[in-house]
């Protein structure tokens, strides 16, 4: 059995779009592994960056800024009354 000459033009179109989706399957798996390295440097950066913070302040207060209070909220200020008695 002969194949015809539109036979033979899809059996090379589905060679060449297996190999452009095997190009493509191959880009997207590498892609992949970069953003994982990516996310992994982000999580390492995001750690010494929140060793240094806490450093710095205390962890309670960081966490206090971040979750969106203001820094004047997050201040304690203590009054310290002192009464001397002169002696007259």
């Amino acid at each position: 059995m002969k194949k015809t000459s539109s036979e033979r033009y899809e059996v090379m179109l589905f060679f060449f779009i297996s190999i452009r989706l095997e190009d493509l399957y191959e880009r997207a798996e590498r892609k992949a592994r970069e953003l994982k390295m990516t996310h992994e440097l982000l999580d390492e950066w995001k750690q010494r960056g929140d060793e240094l913070l806490y450093s710095m302040i205390p962890q309670s207060i960081a966490e206090s800024l971040r979750s969106g209070r203001e820094p004047v909220e997050t201040c304690k200020v203590g009054v310290l009354k002192v009464f001397s008695r002169e002696k007259k």
